[in-house]
């Protein structure tokens, strides 16, 4: 008897890695400024700041980001549909690190953000990894050391965290989601 054998590959998890221009200065400035107007909200973050979310243009600092992230929907994944909606900073000290989570918020039982990202601004080799957790395997991860000016994006459902900040330097990052419009 003669097997017929097809693999099928299906619900790959797509990751997007890229660097940009360095704009850390304009950055950590707007996120210290609102840093001191804002309080902040407790979510992932264990012992860091996280900012109230913003809107795509309510910052000039953020907008290559933004202009740089409608190229990637419209360019790279060919998508019309696609918004982004909030934006946030993080400002992690010291052994500060972000809890495992996911950025799916559910309305009406559909997922709310499609893709989620997050641009470092001020990172280093002991700044903590961030680690990304098999959505299949949950106990398979996989941990990447994020370089400064680099931008990853992730699907929203796949849940990640980040390690414990080792330098006496703030990780510093801008996060954000995309959504359906």
């Amino acid at each position: 008897m003669e097997l017929n054998i097809q693999k099928n590959v299906v619900f790959p998890t797509e990751i997007y890695r890229v660097t940009l221009d360095d704009q850390s200065k304009p950055l950590m400035d707007l996120a210290n400024k609102i840093k001191s107007q804002d309080s902040g909200v407790s979510l992932s973050n264990k012992g860091g700041w996280q900012s109230n979310k913003f809107k795509a243009g309510e910052y000039e600092q953020t907008q290559f980001l933004e202009n740089f992230l409608q190229s990637f929907i419209t360019d790279v994944l060919q998508q019309e549909q696609l918004n982004i909606t909030g934006l946030w900073f993080n400002i992690t000290p010291k052994n500060g690190y972000n809890a495992r989570h996911c950025h799916t918020d559910y309305i009406n039982s559909k997922a709310k953000s499609i893709l989620s990202g997050i641009f470092y601004i001020n990172v280093n080799r002991t700044s903590g990894n961030l680690v990304l957790h098999d959505p299949i395997f949950p106990d398979n991860e996989i941990s990447h050391a994020p370089l400064p000016n680099e931008l990853i994006i992730i699907p929203s459902y796949l849940q990640h965290s980040v390690e414990p900040n080792k330098s006496d330097d703030n990780r510093v990052s801008l996060a954000f989601n995309f959504e359906v419009k």
